[in-house]
Formats: structure tokens, sequence, C-alpha cells
């Protein structure tokens, strides 16, 4: 089946609606949110209706923590309980054949705040990745797009189209593995009041490339060949997903 994946949404709704119905449009079934929902909180109500009953599951980012663990009483008081029912049923990762879904790099651990807005060095990375069991890793958090093998990125930036596959792709030959960090392009836009439990203003993100199946399509907003999405996919095999 097909996943649909959603990184760093960042309230950016109008976005959000155009992954969504692109993703439907391309056979997905199922979708799981890679955290950071949450942008300044003032359009929360507004995202989490559009999320709440998508099938699959969520992760939380940095920019959700507050209101996904020891949510504080002035947060709770800032936000509808439907909003605050979401962001409780967000987990730490998600695993799934072979597959591990979070927010930030394997390696760290997203249920430690200072984790969550740890941004490792490519040393750092590799050798965490090195040490991950999972055959493929998805996350969001660095806003950018990068394909990483244990023996370091490939050289490739979400610029072309491009398809990897196992006898062309270096990894590790005794495993297999291979990991692919994908994100949005993102504008600053002017800074705006926060919600109690923000933990901090982010981007927004621009909805720039789509990954599909064995392939990842890289297209720009504006671009003639395909309408503009900030989501992706990722083939996961032939069984249905139901995580709720």
């Amino acid at each position: 089946m097909r996943l649909g994946l959603l990184a760093d949404v960042h309230e950016a709704v109008e976005w959000l609606d155009d992954a969504v119905r692109e993703l439907r449009s391309r056979g997905v079934e199922s979708f799981v949110v890679l955290g950071d929902v949450l942008d300044d909180g003032l359009r929360a109500g507004e995202t989490v209706a559009r999320l709440a009953d998508l099938p699959g599951a969520g992760v939380w980012g940095n920019h959700d923590f507050g209101l996904c663990r020891d949510v504080h009483p002035m947060a709770r008081s800032a936000f509808p309980a439907t909003v605050l029912d979401y962001f409780a049923r967000l987990r730490p990762f998600v695993e799934f054949e072979g597959r591990r879904f979070q927010h930030i790099d394997p390696h760290l651990d997203p249920e430690r705040f200072d984790h969550l807005w740890q941004f490792p060095t490519l040393e750092e990375r590799l050798a965490g990745f090195v040490a991950c069991p999972h055959e493929r890793v998805f996350m969001g958090h660095l806003h950018a797009w990068a394909i990483y093998t244990p023996q370091g990125r490939h050289a490739w930036d979400g610029g072309m189209p491009f398809r990897y596959e196992r006898d062309k792709l270096p990894h590790d030959r005794a495993r297999g593995a291979r990991w692919l960090v994908c994100g949005a392009r993102h504008r600053r836009r002017p800074a705006r009041a926060r919600a109690p439990g923000v933990t901090r203003q982010s981007e927004a993100t621009r909805p720039t490339r789509r990954c599909s199946g064995q392939r990842i399509v890289a297209t720009r907003v504006g671009s003639p060949h395909a309408r503009a999405s900030s989501g992706w996919i990722a083939s996961t095999g032939s069984r249905p997903v139901s995580w709720r």
C-alpha cells in the first residue's frame, strides 16, 4: 500500500489541503504526520480539523511537544478540546514493516525536549544511522530534501527527479539500509503572537516537492507538470495500515 507522509505542516492549511488532495489522487490509503503541525498556534484548530480524520498515525515535533506531554494549564486554557485531543494522540515515533517514522534523527530521543531541537552534524547523523537497525527511516525537521546512506549524503537535493534502486544506490549491502530524509523548503514570514504551549516561532513551509513510491519527483510551485504539494509517498508493501 501507499502511505502519504506529511512533514512540517506548521499550520499552512492551504498547502496542506493541496498535499492531501494530491496524495489521494496518487492512491494514498493512509497517512503519517511527521511532526511540527504547530506554528504559532493561531491556526491550530483549522489544521487539526484537516488532520484528525485522516487514516493513519502521527508523531510529534519540537513545535508540538508542549501540547503532547505535561501540558501546562495555560496552554490547556488556550486551545479547544479537539486540538488538545489530537496532540494527545501523537506518538514519539512509529515503526512499521522495518521502517521508522519520527520527526528527528533516529539516534535522538523524541521524548527529550533538548533532543527535539538538535540539528546533528553530518558525522553525527551518519554515526547514528549506522547504529539504526531499520531498513528505512523517514523524518522531517530539516525543511530540506536529502538522501543519506551509511556511507554519506547522496548527491541529490530535490532539484531533479531521482529514482533510487537497490543495485544503483550505495548502501549497506548486508542490510540493504537506506535513509530518506524529506521535508519542505521554507520562506520567512512576519512573526505573529504565539499561543501558549507553542515553543518558538517557526518558518512557514513552502510545498515544493513530492515523493512517489520508489521514485522521488521534484516539482516547484507553479510547475505546469504538477500541482503544488507538501506531501510525499512511501511504498510500504501490501498490508493495510491502521494505528488508531
